[in-house]
């Protein structure tokens, strides 16, 4: 619930105060009360996916919100002579940009009607008396300082930083969901669970052309690897019950490289925050360089496709192994006998029946299906059976895999925040 009030002073130095306006939020939806007419609360508009639904008399428009990947609203937008097209003069109803903590500059605001105030990260901005502040939910930000107005309730966790700092100072590359860490997000409203995790790749940053010249195979593996985690673990559109209800699981990983010198410092202030991870990235050869994360950790160490010239490394970004490892840095790693996993996360049961392997197919795993194996790894098992050796670029995240996650037996906090996986903080020197 929100009020509008406003306030009048008069000359012998009385104020009167005056409540103008009452609103409310109802699963999504928002009500607004005037209590200058006296009218009744009456429904203004309603969230979809992806804007909402404004109500004018009797008739619903639809309006939709173009947004950056920090969920800033940039633009909105509304067929609203409904003829099947957008004219960018008289249909785009708001235009903004920010700056990076959140304070509005440059834009045009052409919206009639109800003004749509979830802007910054997506947030909804406060702005009686003149404050403008956004809701986060635990607490309220000011972008006018880049500080939240309160202490954050995990600030124990991390005693390195100010309990009021937004997103460590860095907010290019990050959000704060709720006012609070962590990485996974319940949204009963939408009936989604948002798996969350930043990633910072580092190596040694050379001098010279050679330098440069690896600094920028290694940014490639970056996004690689950052695209393969996001498109293998979304492309099954999992599902899990919770408490009797169905909520569809997404996945956001984010990433950067970054020197040797500033990873350090990162693993030494990272504190319990769940969110962030640290793998060191080599150069690397098919042999006995594996990429490989600290069990069910935030830290590991990966072998890059392209940093040196001939050496193949984990081909990141097509072998499914930066998938295959943040499976593992969430928490796949315990043994979970009642889906076949071993105490490292790897069910191969799968392929042993001939199926397609799913993504916590370890290497080394064999296959009955010439489909899913190496030719070159063909033998004889045992059994009399003819094998192969699993070609890991086959696997594909699955059903199984997003069980084993086990999401539904997360803490979740009031604001709907849990943590996943454990913290090391681990930092890999050469």
């Amino acid at each position: 619930m929100r009020f509008s009030i406003s306030v009048n002073q008069f000359a012998n130095g009385l104020e009167n105060t005056t409540l103008e306006t009452e609103r409310n939020y109802i699963s999504g939806f928002f009500y607004e009360t005037d209590h200058l007419t006296g009218d009744s609360r009456e429904l203004l508009h309603f969230a979809h996916e992806e804007g909402r639904v404004l109500k004018q008399g009797h008739v619903y428009r639809y309006e939709y919100n173009l947004t950056d990947h920090l969920g800033n609203v940039r633009v909105s937008f509304a067929d609203v002579d409904e003829d099947g097209s957008i004219d960018e003069t008289m249909e785009v109803l708001t235009s903004q940009s920010f700056y990076p903590f959140g304070l509005r500059h440059g834009g045009t605001f052409a919206q009639s009607g109800v003004a749509n105030r979830y802007r910054y990260n997506g947030k909804e901005l406060q702005d009686e008396l003149g404050l403008g502040w956004y809701d986060y939910g635990a607490r309220m930000y000011d972008p006018s300082v880049a500080r939240w107005n309160g202490v954050d309730a995990l600030a124990s966790q991390y005693d390195a930083w100010s309990p009021y700092n937004y997103v460590y100072n860095n907010p290019a590359n990050g959000i704060d969901p709720d006012g609070r860490s962590g990485v996974v997000e319940k949204d009963d409203e939408n009936a989604t669970l948002t798996v969350r995790s930043h990633l910072y790749f580092y190596q040694e940053r050379g001098q010279g052309r050679k330098g440069k010249r690896q600094w920028k195979a290694a940014q490639k593996d970056v996004a690689a690897a950052l695209g393969e985690i996001n498109s293998l673990w979304n492309a099954t559109n999992g599902v899990v019950e919770i408490d009797g209800k169905e909520y569809k699981v997404k996945f956001e990983v984010t990433g950067e490289l970054v020197s040797e010198k500033e990873a350090y410092e990162l693993t030494q202030t990272n504190g319990d925050n769940h969110l962030n991870n640290f793998i060191r990235l080599h150069g690397g050869s098919y042999g006995s360089d594996r990429s490989q994360m600290d069990r069910q950790s935030n830290a590991g160490q990966w072998f890059g496709t392209r940093i040196s010239s001939g050496n193949k490394g984990d081909d990141l970004g097509r072998s499914t192994t930066a998938a295959h490892e943040m499976g593992h840095a969430w928490g796949i790693g315990s043994a979970l006998d009642f889906l076949g996993y071993d105490d490292y996360g790897h069910f191969n049961y799968d392929t042993e029946a001939g199926l397609r392997p799913n993504i916590m197919v370890q290497r080394g795993a064999v296959t009955t299906n010439p489909e899913y194996g190496y030719p070159n790894g063909k033998r004889t098992n045992v059994f009399g059976q003819t094998v192969y050796s699993v070609n890991s670029y086959t696997r594909t995240v699955q059903s199984v895999n997003i069980q084993a996650l086990k999401l539904e037996q997360l803490q979740f906090d009031r604001s709907g925040t849990a943590n996943i996986g454990k913290v090391t903080n681990r930092y890999y020197s050469n």
